[in-house]
């Protein structure tokens, strides 16, 4: 629905770089109508970490941590329903260390990136995580799948370059 996804898009935004009490705001009431409307566990969980992150900016910590709370309740929910996935095990660790939780949160983080969890950016950008960032292991982790990526990358820029070569060789000899 057009509605809940403005209201979460104005949240993020004034929560990131804004109005932190109004991008609560808007997130309070468009997450229950996204999850009405079938958006996933896993973005879900994200949006609230991102709302656990405005409250706890703006001084609402019994809120905050609610938030996360209700965020690590969806992700046992979903996985009670056989959900499973590198994203669901990387935001679970995220928030299991945003609580507190860091022997949960490491081995979470570490599942997930043996899974093949590869989306690093999200966790840097994330403004709830930059305390983690900093932090030793987890910085260590993220630094880990983000020279995975770049590996990969050189790979994938490297074959392209070949397979390139063996065209211009081609359209040479058929021309």
């Amino acid at each position: 629905d057009k509605d809940s996804a403005r209201l979460i898009w104005q949240g993020i935004a004034e929560i990131v770089d804004g109005d932190k009490r109004k991008g609560v705001a808007y997130l309070r009431q468009g997450i229950p109508l996204a999850a009405e409307q079938g958006m996933g566990a896993e973005d879900q969980m994200a949006i609230l970490s991102i709302q656990a992150y405005g409250e706890e900016s703006i001084g609402e910590t019994d809120a905050a941590q609610s938030t996360r709370s209700a965020a690590l309740e969806m992700a046992t929910e979903a996985e009670g329903m056989g959900w499973s996935s590198p994203g669901l095990d990387a935001t679970t660790g995220l928030l299991l260390r945003l609580d507190g939780q860091r022997s949960k949160a490491e081995a979470r983080m570490r599942t997930a990136i043996d899974r093949g969890w590869r989306d690093y950016w999200n966790a840097k950008s994330h403004p709830a995580f930059a305390e983690l960032i900093a932090d030793d292991v987890f910085g260590e982790l993220l630094n880990e799948v983000e020279e995975d990526v770049q590996r990969m990358r050189a790979v994938v820029d490297r074959l392209e370059e070949e397979d390139a070569a063996r065209s211009r060789v081609a359209g040479t000899i058929l021309r």
